[in-house]
């Protein structure tokens, strides 16, 4: 069985939250994504080691069964594609044979990719959308933010940090994508009421809570 290690990536590329069955299974996809990107490669009688899953891709993928059992009985029909081929390889090498291991790891790789967002987006959906997300205005010209009839006196960066917040009602928003120089110490230096009210993650970036 691969290990997780055997195609390492950037931790900065993480989509989900590290260490999470999400990112066990993503990861999962990553590999067989990377392996197939490798200028020149050839699939080979090694390539079990990234179209297999790992022990804990494997794990998450029986804990994902409990509720998304369409989903991952889509995983495992693939899996069993990419076995087949991969018998089929080492019984005859060919270009054939070749072809249709690449084909059917790469089909296995996008299947993970789309499930891992088909689960993320159903488990935020059971979470995010409840409570209701706090009463702020900004005012851009004055560079003010008024909340709970207080208001604050804002920097440029910070002004268009939370109108973005506001204007994407309480969805995730990059502020590295809004040419905001360095995003986490223009949250740091907020007034402590608004930064209380901002939720961050890794990969996703910043949203307004909800209570």
């Amino acid at each position: 069985m691969a290990t997780e290690d055997s195609f390492p990536y950037e931790e900065d590329s993480f989509p989900y939250e590290y260490g999470s069955d999400l990112h066990r299974l993503w990861g999962w996809g990553h590999r067989i994504e990377s392996l197939l990107a490798k200028e020149g490669h050839i699939p080979s009688e090694h390539d079990w080691m990234a179209f297999r899953p790992s022990l804990d891709a494997a794990n998450a993928m029986m804990r994902f069964c409990v509720d998304y059992t369409t989903v991952i009985q889509t995983l495992e029909n693939c899996l069993s594609s990419a076995e087949e081929a991969f018998v089929k390889l080492k019984d005859n090498r060919s270009e054939h044979t070749e072809f249709v291991m690449a084909d059917r790891m790469d089909v296995l790789s996008s299947r993970i990719r789309v499930a891992a967002q088909l689960i993320a987006e159903r488990t935020t959906g059971k979470t995010e959308d409840s409570g209701n997300l706090p009463e702020i205005e900004v005012n851009e010209k004055l560079l003010q933010t008024r909340c709970d009839g207080n208001v604050y006196d804002l920097t440029d960066a910070q002004t268009v940090g939370m109108k973005a917040l506001v204007d994407a009602n309480g969805d995730w928003v990059s502020w590295s994508g809004l040419e905001i120089s360095k995003p986490s110490r223009v949250k740091d230096s907020l007034p402590e009421p608004l930064k209380e009210l901002i939720e961050t993650e890794k990969g996703k970036g910043y949203r307004l809570k909800r209570t």
